[in-house]
């Protein structure tokens, strides 16, 4: 992929599953590529690696001053599926903390920065992102905000690339906490063929599974008595036990 050759790219969130995948992935094929992460990935990624904890905002802003690159990738996340009722402040504001504000700040101090050197800029949202519903909360709340935030990035940085990538379920830590059945469950190396593929044509928004992301959809234009009825098939069957934040 020639759009990747030579190119300065910087991961954040890189240490493990999408993020890592991306890194090895792009500096195979001739990028230079940068991964940032709480926990050093040396091991794992024998290339550049600066430390940076997300919530650490002074650090945060200090790196974007002096960071030169022609393309980001913020796939820093967690999840923890959690029902409404269960949620708790320290939930919540770990969530905002790690999978929004940073990805908005990121644009903020790097995208005009990114634009003069007709880079990109990569969102990671998820499925879960496109409607309501039980234990999908806060994290699909987050994950609308990020759609959102990521379609006016593409509109406001025109000689920017802007791609929302909403990934279903993929093989990672990140879902072995999940307490329910996942369909369509996708190795990280399909994963990131695919959004590099999506990368390398420009598109805006990379999406997979098609078949979840349709569901979702049929989610959303359902009633909500309607979905009320599936809860509680859903909850009698498929739920199992809850079970711990995890990381991307």
């Amino acid at each position: 992929m020639l759009f990747l050759k030579n190119k300065k790219i910087w991961v954040i969130g890189g240490s493990r599953g999408i993020g890592l995948g991306l890194a090895k992935e792009m500096a195979r094929r001739g990028a230079k590529v940068i991964i940032s992460a709480r926990r050093d990935a040396a091991e794992k990624f024998p290339h550049e690696f600066i430390p940076l904890d997300v919530t650490d905002r002074k650090k945060l802003k200090s790196l974007c001053a002096k960071m030169d690159v022609d393309g980001i990738i913020y796939s820093s996340g967690i999840l923890s599926p959690s029902y409404v009722a269960d949620m708790d402040e320290r939930h919540v504001q770990e969530l905002i903390d790690i999978n929004i504000l940073p990805a908005a700040l990121l644009a903020a101090y790097m995208g005009k920065k990114i634009e003069k050197r007709r880079g990109f800029f990569v969102f990671m949202g998820s499925v879960a992102g496109v409607v309501g519903v039980p234990l999908s909360q806060p994290y699909g709340g987050g994950k609308d905000f990020i759609k959102n935030f990521a379609e006016s990035v593409a509109v406001e940085f025109p000689k920017m690339t802007t791609h929302l990538v909403s990934p279903g379920y993929v093989r990672t830590e990140m879902i072995s906490g999940n307490n329910f059945s996942m369909p369509m469950v996708y190795s990280v190396k399909k994963a990131v063929d695919i959004i590099l593929f999506g990368m390398a044509t420009k598109k805006f928004h990379i999406v997979f599974p098609l078949p979840v992301y349709i569901g979702m959809w049929v989610i959303r234009l359902t009633p909500v008595f309607i979905r009320r009825q599936f809860w509680k098939y859903f909850a009698k069957y498929v739920v199992k036990e809850k079970k711990s934040t995890k990381h991307r």
